[in-house]
């Protein structure tokens, strides 16, 4: 994958599309687009394998708010983020069928807790700074209360197997927020 983002960045430059000091930043840009893309496309095609492809879809749309404004838990490489993310993933879905819908909702109610008080996590390779981090903490708590009233309303009309993947998706955000905190955290010390 490395060898064909330095080839397309090569023709970036060599074709005046991008100036040669962007090089770096072009290619961990369209490293990390592509790895985010195949990731996504693999996970519903198993989902969509598995049959269960809309929970999936929900799952990755309340997901992906939280987890790029509120930061998360990194791996050290795209294999490990690809395994990692698909197996989370899963495990949310599946816990999210096998849990009583009320449990769930009170698991998500508690993940107020990381997503008000962690989010967002600064990673050591991306520090932003006080007025960034206001912006982000702001995103994440309007994406946390719209994911959680539109679970509550879901339930409360009788479709608690639509607001389910919801609901395990704030729950999973949470939690990697938690982890990318204790990694930080643990970093500095």
């Amino acid at each position: 994958m490395n060898s064909v983002i330095d080839r397309l960045v090569g023709q970036m430059i060599l074709l005046g599309a991008a100036p040669e000091e962007d090089a770096d930043v072009l290619v961990y840009g369209l490293d990390l687009l592509f790895s985010s893309v195949l990731t996504t496309a693999a996970l519903l095609l198993i989902g969509w394998m598995a049959g269960f492809g809309l929970s999936v879809l929900l799952l990755l749309a309340a997901f992906i708010p939280l987890q790029s404004f509120g930061g998360g838990y990194h791996c050290q490489t795209h294999l490990r983020c690809f395994l990692m993310t698909t197996c989370n993933m899963l495990a949310a879905l599946l816990l999210s069928r096998l849990l009583p819908l009320p449990i769930l909702l009170l698991t998500a109610l508690a993940a107020a807790l990381p997503l008000y008080r962690i989010a967002p996590v600064e990673h050591p390779n991306a520090p932003f700074g006080e007025a960034f981090g206001k912006r982000m903490a702001k995103i994440v708590r309007a994406a946390y209360l719209t994911e959680l009233a539109l679970a509550l309303i879901l339930s409360l009309f009788g479709a608690g197997h639509v607001a389910r993947p919801i609901l395990a998706a704030i729950i999973l955000s949470a939690l990697s927020i938690c982890a990318a905190y204790l990694k930080v955290c643990g970093t500095r010390a």
